[in-house]
Formats: C-alpha cells, structure tokens, sequence
C-alpha cells in the first residue's frame, strides 16, 4: 500500500471539500497551521490565534488554489481505498486514531456543557 504525503492528503482535502462545502471546514490549533492552509474558504479560528494573526505583517500566499490543487494531483501518485485497506492505514496511524478519538471525546464533552449552559438560561428565562 502506498502511503499518500501530507500535501497529498491536504490537496484531496482541498479538492473533496470545496466541491461540497465551498472550502473545507477545519479547526486549527496555531498559527503555522493557519498559515499552511492559506487559501481554505472557511477556517475555524480561536479568538487568541486571531489576536496572534492580527499582530502579523508578514505577507501571507494562498497555498491552497484548484491550480495548486490540479498541479499536485499530476505529481502525486493516486491512492485509492477499498474499506479494508482504510481501515488499516487508519489503524497504523496513531495521529489519525489517537487524535481523532479525542477529538470527538472533546467535541461530545463540549456538546454537554453547552446542553448545561443553555439549559441554565432557559431555566433562568422562565423563572
């Protein structure tokens, strides 16, 4: 099995999610991710990496564009997946099980703070 590179798997992203979404829909945790995704339509940013960004005055290129995209896609070999071999590739990767684990452990963590909060404001709303 061959192993996509990041820019591989960052181009798919980019191809696969634009044509659905309109861009893709990424959370980011610092600034040199921001940056390495320049050109992504929707990015979700926290108040202090925009704060970060905000002080920067560097330029900044997209690197994310269909021709960036269409460029890469010409030299990268094509991987393709049936269920099995993903599910593998998906095993074998640490970042991608670990990571991904947590991730939605956080996100469903989150979801129930909110339910919380907003079941004190209704609460408070009808008091």
């Amino acid at each position: 099995m061959m192993r996509a590179s990041r820019w591989c798997w960052r181009v798919t992203i980019y191809e696969c999610m634009s044509d659905h979404v309109g861009g893709a829909l990424l959370a980011v945790r610092n600034t040199g991710e921001i940056l390495e995704l320049a050109g992504c339509d929707r990015l979700t940013i926290s108040p202090a990496l925009l704060e970060k960004l905000s002080g920067m005055t560097d330029a900044v290129p997209s690197k994310l564009t269909p021709e960036a995209a269409r460029s890469a896609a010409g030299t990268s070999p094509a991987v393709h997946f049936d269920e099995a071999a993903f599910r593998w590739e998906l095993n074998e990767d640490p970042m991608a099980t670990e990571k991904l684990a947590e991730g939605i452990r956080n996100f469903a963590a989150d979801l129930v703070k909110l339910e919380t909060f907003l079941d004190g404001l209704l609460a408070g709303a009808t008091a």
